[in-house]
Parts: structure tokens; C-alpha cells; sequence
């Protein structure tokens, strides 16, 4: 039980100006009612007497004292230490002459800071001091109210209770004796680390959940309201019918594989005879002639194109002739909506949609993700990318299967790269094995999964699957080219797509291949590595079960969508790697390897027909080829 002769030792040690200005008590209590004060709560609060004496330290370093406490055998840590300890010699976890040399060595003191937040009238009511110059109290400051606890500042720029009821860090380390105060911590480092020294909600909210908290639906409306608005448009059967090519963009930078199918199918339409005009809708700088400078290795595109028409209204505030009688082909959800608000004017009602993915995966469940599956109610006809694809949309009854079994639609499947094993590389023995991973870590390829990719092959190395000699790449970056570390002794490199031939030529000289898809779309990359004799590593997906995708053979490894299957995957990938006869066998599955297998004249025929069946004129589109 408490020892009352400890009383008078406690009240001879206690400082009561001390404990006024620590915990904020004002001026009114007497110096009895604050020892009475200390003594009611310093068992539950941890509260320190004088500037000398660290309770929460103390108790901290002396195990047997905190025992005592809890038991009520003492008041508190300071009862002991008059009681026993400074006799004894104990000492807390840092003694406070010790702070000062701790902050001055490790944490320069931001004297800009000091003077921005300093308030000298407020220093003179907390130490009751005699000094009246500005100055001299900012020097007294420095020389002994910064160690001492005090806080020279009015809480609306400085609030020393928010910041260590905030900051549970500060609060531990000023309870343990290491900091005289928070205010002590902002300016040696706090305000540089962040810290907000009031409180102030929606800044702390932002920077403790990042862009969630910000009020991105304000700019959001705008955007969105941009992006929707209708295309400037009349109707004139002054102009010839012609083909309108909604596209975001034609700078060949960014073609990858979606816009490099759209661009082979439209170049196979030009070479047919049919008048092109592409309408660029998000893209303000780039025009024809950065499109055919950027070409030149594509001669054929540049045939086809030259007397294509192409105009830019990234801020739609031109005004676009069009015929009657013309079609309007779009790329994109977005490009979608906007081909739709001039084909609802025109005598064709319907929009040829280039259909590539289920877009609003592309975002999580917000205003953007609404808008994009909104424009698959836009009256259209779909060219899926992909027989899987196509199964998503009629399995979930969206588009143009969403109350009809047998719509009009096409389906084609992306021409992979003309690869196959490299004999040499797949029976070579005695060599460095290689593995390639569809690296894109940009946000707009999300959907590649790039941190599952590397997550899995370092749980891989964890569990000792990569034996022997192993070289790791990455391949997809948009521009850049990085290093990550798989574990301790190995990276992977990953760098931005090369050019085409390099690109074949390099798939072949892999062993395993890594390639994720979280989308309705299968992805290309897989299947062209297992073309190539590598074998993959690739996931279902609700339209892609384990059986189907076992039906492209040995060279692609199927795995359900848990990173435990992605790694045992792996493992089977690298066993069935050691086995080079089946994997050359395994790249002989039924795939298109060429555009023009892809978009033959039964495809284009089939177009034909069921833009004639659904009420579309032809005749009036097709040109004389050159005729502009």
C-alpha cells in the first residue's frame, strides 16, 4: 500500500511551475491543489513532477518498480525513486541533459520554423518570466524553454495536445523520457517528416489514404462532361459517303496490340476500296503527319492510308460535315459514345464497334466504369478480338446480347507473331535457363497483374523452384526500363518493347514465360511465347476455364487465380522446360500468325453482309484506290 511518510519527499521533489506549464493547467490552482492533482492521476497518467524526472522512463527501465505500482505497493515510479532509487543510483531511459546532445547531432534545429511559429507573449505567460524583449525571450527560449517542455505558441499554429494524441510515436518517445515535448519533435523533425502541427482533418484524411480522400468526383464531372459531349456535327449530301474512324489517338507510340489489330483491319478495308476519314477525339497533338513519318516501316499502311482523310477535334468545338449515308467505326467505349452521337443522325443507326475488351475493367466501380458500360447499350455491331471474349459478353448477357441469343457480330482472333522454336536454344544442355514475364507495372495495363507477377516468382525463389542457373527479363514497359529484386542475389531486368523482329527473335531464346491476364480478354503474349516454345504460365479467367486453355498444348501451363497456383504453375512451367521435344510439338496448336489470314475476304465479306442486312449502304463508300 501507499507509504505516507513518502509524501513530504514526493511534495519536496515536486515542481509545481513545472507541472503548470506541462500539462496546460493555467494559472488559477495553487501549487497544493497541483501536487494534490499529480498525486490523484500520476498513477493512471504517467505524470512527471519536475524537468528532471521521466515517470513513464523510469517505470520503463525498472520492471520490479512497475510491478509495485500495479500491485498499489506504490503510488508511482518518482515514489520509489525518493523512496529508494536515488539512493540506489536508477536511472530512466535517457536522462533529459542527454536529449539535447541526441537532437543537436542527429536533427539540425529549423530556426525559420522557430520564428514562423514562436509567439513571444505566450512564452512570457508560461514561464512568468521578467524578460520583455522579443528577442531575448526567443534567446531564453532556446537556452532553456525548448528542452523544458514549454510551448511558445498559440494552438492555432502550434497544438501540442492534437499533435501527441495524433502522433502516438511522439507520445511514447516524450513519455519515455527521449522527447521534452511535441512541440520539441516538430521543429527538430516533425515538420519535415509531414507532420501537420494542427488538427486539420481533410489534410491529415489525404495524407493518410492518399488520392482516396481528395474530392476527385469535383473534376471528375468535368472531365466526364468533356469527354461525353456531343460531336459538332451537319448533315451535308454535299461531301461523298465515307467510312468515320472514331479514334482517341493515331500516334504509333502508343500501338500496341489493340490499336495494331484495329489498324490492319482498317488497312485492309482501305486496300478493299472503301474511304476512310479518321476523327481523333483525345488526343489534341498529333496528326497525319507524325502518324506517316512514324509508319515508314509499315509500307503497306502507308498505301493504304494516303488518301484517308484525317481530322482532330480533341476539343470538339469544330464543326464535321457528314454524308447520309455514311458509317461510323469506333475503337473504344469512350470513342463509342461519341460515334454514337452522330450515328443516331444518319440513315445507319449503328456503330461498327472495334471491340477489344470489357472496358470498364479498366475501373474500379465509379462514374468512369458506368460511362464505359453504358456505351454498350449504344445500338451497335461488335467485332469481338477473341472467341473468348465474345463467350464473356453472351455469358453475361451484356451488349448486344442482352436480349438477343443471335445478334449481328463478328469474331476474330489477334494474329500472333510467326514464331516458332529455335531448335538450337530448346536442346541445348548445360546452359542458362531463361524466363521471360509480361512485365507492364503502368497503370493503364493494370489488368497484366504485374505485382502478382513478381510476387510469385519471388515465393518461387522461396520455395527453391528455380534450381541451376536462371536469367530473368521483363518485357512491356511504356518507355522505361527497370530492376527489381526477386530475393537477395537475383533481379530482372525489364524493358520497353523493341522492335518486331528482335522481338520474335527474342522470345525464342526462352525456356518459361510468365504472362497474366485479369480481363475477359486472353491476352496475346502467352500464346505467342508458347508459339515460340516457351512454356507459359498463364491464368483462367470466368470465360477461360483450366480445360479450355489446356487445349493450346504442352507450352501453355493454365493456372487458377491464386498466387499459390500462379507459383505452382511456375514450377510446372520449369519442369516441363527440361522437356524440349514436346515443347517444339507443344508451338504447333491452330492460331492465326498473319493479318491477312485474319481479315481475309470471307471476313471482310461477312462484314459486308451484315452491314447490307442491317440497312447499310456500301456502293456510295467505296473509291477508286488514290482517288482521295
Amino acid at each position: 500500500m501507499f507509504v505516507n511518510s513518502g509524501i513530504e519527499l514526493l511534495r519536496a521533489e515536486f515542481d509545481p511551475e513545472f507541472f503548470r506549464r506541462r500539462y496546460g493547467l493555467g494559472e488559477e490552482p495553487a501549487a497544493e491543489q497541483l501536487f494534490e492533482q499529480y498525486l490523484r492521476n500520476v498513477t493512471t497518467d504517467a505524470l512527471d513532477p519536475n524537468h528532471e524526472f521521466s515517470e513513464a522512463g523510469y517505470l520503463a527501465s525498472n520492471p520490479d518498480v512497475n510491478a509495485a505500482v500495479t500491485n498499489g505497493d506504490l503510488k508511482c515510479g518518482f515514489h520509489h525513486w525518493v523512496l529508494y532509487g536515488k539512493a540506489e543510483g536508477r536511472r530512466w531511459t535517457i536522462e533529459r541533459d542527454k536529449i539535447s546532445i541526441h537532437f543537436k547531432e542527429n536533427f539540425p534545429l529549423d530556426l525559420d520554423l522557430l520564428t514562423e511559429t514562436f509567439d513571444a507573449e505566450c512564452y512570457q505567460r508560461a514561464t512568468g518570466t521578467n524578460i520583455r524583449e522579443p528577442d531575448a525571450l526567443l534567446q531564453d527560449f532556446l537556452t532553456t524553454g525548448l528542452e523544458a517542455g514549454i510551448v511558445p505558441t498559440d494552438p492555432s499554429k502550434f497544438d501540442e495536445e492534437f499533435y501527441l494524441s495524433y502522433y502516438q510515436d511522439v507520445l511514447a518517445a516524450k513519455n519515455a523520457g527521449l522527447l521534452p515535448s511535441g512541440y520539441y519533435h516538430y521543429l527538430k523533425s516533425g515538420h519535415d517528416e509531414g507532420r501537420r502541427p494542427v488538427y486539420e482533418m481533410g489534410t491529415l484524411l489525404e495524407r493518410k489514404m492518399g488520392g482516396t480522400s481528395a474530392p476527385s468526383a469535383i473534376p471528375n464531372t468535368e472531365e466526364i462532361g468533356r469527354r461525353i459531349k456531343p460531336v459538332k456535327m451537319r448533315v451535308s449530301k454535299k461531301r461523298l459517303p465515307t467510312i468515320n474512324i472514331f479514334i482517341p489517338s493515331i500516334d504509333p507510340d502508343i500501338m500496341f496490340g489493340g490499336y495494331i489489330a484495329y489498324f490492319q483491319f482498317l488497312c485492309r478495308l482501305a486496300e478493299r476500296g472503301y474511304h476512310l476519314r479518321f476523327i481523333v477525339l483525345e488526343d489534341q497533338y498529333v496528326g497525319s503527319v507524325w502518324f506517316f513519318q512514324k509508319i515508314q516501316n509499315r509500307p503497306r499502311w502507308v498505301a493504304a492510308f494516303t488518301s484517308s482523310e484525317f481530322v482532330n477535334i480533341t476539343g470538339k468545338d469544330e464543326l464535321i460535315e457528314f454524308n447520309p449515308d455514311d458509317l461510323c467505326f469506333s475503337y473504344s467505349t469512350w470513342t463509342t459514345l461519341d460515334a454514337w452521337s452522330v450515328a443516331e443522325h444518319l440513315n445507319f443507326k449503328k456503330v461498327v464497334f472495334f471491340l477489344q475488351e470489357f472496358e470498364p475493367i479498366f475501373y474500379e466501380y465509379n462514374a468512369y466504369n458506368f460511362m464505359t458500360a453504358s456505351a454498350y447499350r449504344v445500338p451497335h455491331i461488335p467485332l469481338f478480338n477473341s472467341h473468348f471474349l465474345a463467350k464473356y459478353f453472351k455469358q453475361m448477357k451484356f451488349g448486344v446480347f442482352l436480349d438477343n441469343d443471335s445478334p449481328s457480330h463478328l469474331v476474330f482472333n489477334h494474329a500472333l507473331a510467326d514464331i516458332s522454336p529455335r531448335a538450337e536454344y530448346s536442346l541445348a544442355k548445360d546452359r542458362t535457363k531463361r524466363l521471360l514475364f509480361y512485365a507492364r507495372p503502368e497503370k493503364h495495363a493494370a489488368r497484366n497483374m504485374f505485382e502478382i507477377c513478381i510476387l510469385a516468382l519471388r515465393e518461387a525463389f522461396r520455395k527453391g523452384i528455380f534450381r541451376g542457373n536462371w536469367e530473368f527479363c521483363g518485357i512491356g514497359s511504356l518507355g522505361k526500363d527497370y530492376t527489381i529484386s526477386l530475393n537477395d542475389k537475383t533481379s530482372i531486368k525489364i524493358i520497353s518493347r523493341i522492335e518486331q523482329s528482335k522481338y520474335e527473335a527474342m522470345l525464342q531464346s526462352f525456356d518459361v514465360g510468365l504472362s497474366l491476364m485479369w480481363a475477359p480478354h486472353p491476352s496475346v503474349f502467352p500464346f505467342e511465347l508458347a508459339k515460340a516454345g516457351v512454356v507459359t504460365v498463364t491464368n483462367t479467367f470466368p470465360n477461360r476455364s483450366m480445360a479450355e486453355l489446356e487445349q493450346f498444348g504442352f507450352n501453355i501451363v493454365p493456372a487458377e487465380p491464386t498466387l499459390h497456383q500462379i507459383v505452382a504453375g511456375l514450377a510446372e512451367a520449369v519442369r516441363r522446360a527440361e522437356q524440349p521435344k514436346k515443347r517444339i510439338h507443344g508451338a504447333k496448336f491452330d492460331w492465326p500468325t498473319s493479318w491477312d489470314m485474319v481479315f481475309d475476304s470471307k471476313f471482310l465479306d461477312e462484314l459486308e453482309t451484315t452491314l447490307t442486312h442491317d440497312g447499310a449502304k456500301l456502293s456510295g463508300l467505296l473509291r477508286e484506290r488514290g482517288a482521295g
